[in-house]
Order: C-alpha cells, then structure tokens, then sequence
C-alpha cells in the first residue's frame, strides 16, 4: 500500500522509530478507509515534524486518537525521547 510506504519513508527522513498496525478496509457509500494504529517513537521534534507531514500530505485522513508521553531515557545528544500512539482513518485508499 502507497500510503504504508508514505508513512515509513517519513519515519526514515526523520528517525522515528514507528510500528503500524492496520485494520480491515471498511466500505461505506462507496468510498473505502482503513484504520492504522502508529505508534513512534523518536525526539519531539521529529515526532511534531511526522505529525505536520502526515497531516498536510496527499492522503486525506482522520485522527480518532492521539497520545504523546515522554519517556525517561536520553538520546546520545541529551534530548528526551518520547513515545506516540495516533489512531487514524485513511479515506480513499
């Protein structure tokens, strides 16, 4: 799927650490979406970057859920990780 390769090339630009789980497609009036549950992990801004990327991208989407927590760890740099889970619903393919 185009848009799974859309969202892993984002997570390699950025260094994010990202796990996808999709759900079934569901069909309704004609039109498909799927469900992706993304968990990231990676620096804040980074993370805010994907976030802004996944937003204003070519796919039409629906956040259902979104979860940011910082984690306790430090990068080698000093800069505190933190960990995401965003819900969403993919419209259209």
């Amino acid at each position: 799927v185009d848009f799974i390769k859309f969202l892993e090339a984002m997570a390699v630009e950025l260094n994010i650490d990202l796990k996808i789980d999709f759900f079934p497609v569901a069909v309704s009036q004609g039109v498909t979406s799927s469900l992706f549950k993304l968990s990231a992990k990676g620096n804040f801004t980074n993370i805010m970057q994907f976030f802004q990327k996944l937003e204003t991208g070519p796919y039409f989407i629906n956040t259902k859920d979104l979860v940011i927590q910082k984690v306790i760890s430090l990068e080698k740099d000093g800069k505190r990780e933190i960990e995401s889970t965003i819900s969403l619903q993919a419209i259209g393919i």
